[in-house]
């Protein structure tokens, strides 16, 4: 079973039908049509969105159950549940890994650059969270944490939200890649065989110092959001006024913000 998003299966699948000898499948359109071609089996690849492990359940199940299989997630990052509770998707899909015998493949870019404990969930991907390589996640942050603690801010509507604040050792997080070496395949866009993939195409970046006047107005943003973190409000808006500001102040023209408004009249 392959799964990567909608919009990729047509892509995914053609990939396996031309490179392999194994028939590849996509198994969409109406409940009645997806129920018999499950039932028919006749594929050796299931390339399917995550959303089927809820919707298509007891059909993926049928096909599944007491069988050797190989789960290959592309855009993983799709059931990861990090620290919240698990999606339709991912307890279907979680369901389905233990009813048979079962390699995952996770596979992802994204999952890198976002937080360690997302990282460390890709490695319960194999339907058994007690069995995570790099720990419970109780463990984990034992060891990897440096600090953590919670703050409570005020909107200007009166409403209130709790955000935390964790700040990593990041000398302890260079073991991990360690520790995951045996049971992961780092490949970047400099590869062999993976850049010519992307043969032409490369990223310059040019940075742009600001004019006089837009600093002038990027400086008045700033000390408004620290303003109003010290008296405990959110500075969400602030945040988003200074991304146009660093883009073209004009932006703040169209904006519906009260903030880009207030600094319009101004």
């Amino acid at each position: 079973v392959a799964f990567t998003l909608r919009k990729l299966k047509i892509n995914l699948c053609r990939n396996f039908n031309s490179t392999t000898n194994l028939r590849a499948v996509v198994i969409d359109g109406e409940k009645k049509k997806r129920a018999e071609e499950y039932a028919a089996g006749d594929f050796d690849v299931l390339v399917t969105n995550y959303e089927k492990c809820h919707f298509d359940f007891h059909e993926m199940l049928r096909l599944v159950r007491g069988k050797r299989f190989l789960w290959v997630m592309d855009e993983t990052q799709k059931v990861l549940q990090g620290e919240g509770r698990p999606t339709l998707a991912r307890k279907g899909l979680d369901k389905l890994i233990k009813a048979s015998t079962s390699i995952v493949w996770p596979m992802s870019a994204s999952v890198v650059s976002q937080t360690p404990f997302r990282y460390r969930d890709v490695f319960s991907l194999h339907g058994s969270p007690r069995k995570n390589i790099l720990g419970p996640k109780y463990v984990f942050e034992n060891t990897y944490l440096e600090s953590k603690f919670e703050n409570t801010y005020y909107n200007r509507n009166g409403g209130r939200f709790t955000k935390t604040f964790i700040t990593w050792d990041q000398d302890k997080l260079q073991e991990i890649r360690h520790r995951v070496s045996p049971f992961v395949q780092s490949v970047r866009k400099t590869d062999p065989g993976v850049r010519d993939i992307f043969k032409g195409m490369q990223t310059v970046v040019h940075p742009i110092q600001m004019s006089d006047k837009d600093r002038q107005l990027y400086e008045v943003v700033e000390k408004m959001a620290k303003d109003a973190a010290r008296e405990g409000f959110s500075i969400t808006e602030h945040v988003q006024v200074l991304r146009y500001v660093c883009n073209t102040p004009e932006v703040l023209l169209y904006s519906e913000s009260q903030l880009a408004k207030e600094l319009v009249a101004d």
